[in-house]
């Protein structure tokens, strides 16, 4: 307690563990789970830590429990309602579709900048195909970037989003209204 008085997270064994889970991606999921469990017990009042244990129990996979990832999610935007990961998380996790792109929607008006991956997820939420080429197009007005997007980028982690953003495109040339349009898109998702 008074290290972590003195000195912030940067001492703390929550710090410890999360750091030790960050910088080590080779690490097991049952470690990595291990790790941001003992985290927690080190400080239950960690905003991104219960953030971080939901996205890894909220994804399929051996150690996937939905509604405990609610509850952590829950828990992190109790601690801070203005985390837009957790509201976008909250809207992946939301089993009516509805619910979840009121969700993102909101994690998009607390950040508009920054995760061009919600803005993506928004559109796959949406009802019909105008609304998604709608989303998906603010996305990329919001979101200004050079394809493909390399590690050096301002954002070093973007590139990891190319199949993402590969996948975008592609989806925007089939919502096209002409071939110009559709060939623009089919272009920019090849790059």
């Amino acid at each position: 307690l008074v290290l972590a008085l003195a000195f912030g997270e940067m001492l703390t064994l929550e710090r410890y563990q999360l750091d030790h889970v960050r910088d080590n991606p080779g690490l097991g999921v049952e470690m990595k789970m291990t790790l941001i469990t003992q985290a927690l017990r080190y400080n239950r009042f960690n905003h991104r830590t219960h953030y971080q244990l939901a996205t890894m129990i909220a994804h399929p996979g051996e150690f996937q429990n939905k509604e405990k990832a609610a509850e952590h999610v829950e828990l992190c935007l109790k601690l801070n309602p203005r985390y837009a990961k957790a509201w976008a998380l909250k809207g992946l996790i939301a089993d009516d579709p509805a619910t979840g792109a009121k969700h993102l929607e909101h994690a998009l008006e607390l950040d508009k900048y920054n995760h061009p991956e919600h803005y993506f997820y928004y559109a796959n939420l949406a009802q019909d195909d105008a609304t998604k080429r709608a989303r998906l197009l603010l996305g990329l007005e919001r979101i200004p970037v050079h394809h493909p997007i390399k590690p050096d980028h301002v954002r070093p982690t973007w590139h990891e989003l190319n199949p993402m953003w590969a996948e975008w495109y592609y989806e925007l040339a089939r919502l096209a209204g002409d071939e110009a349009e559709k060939r623009m898109y089919r272009e920019r998702g090849a790059s």
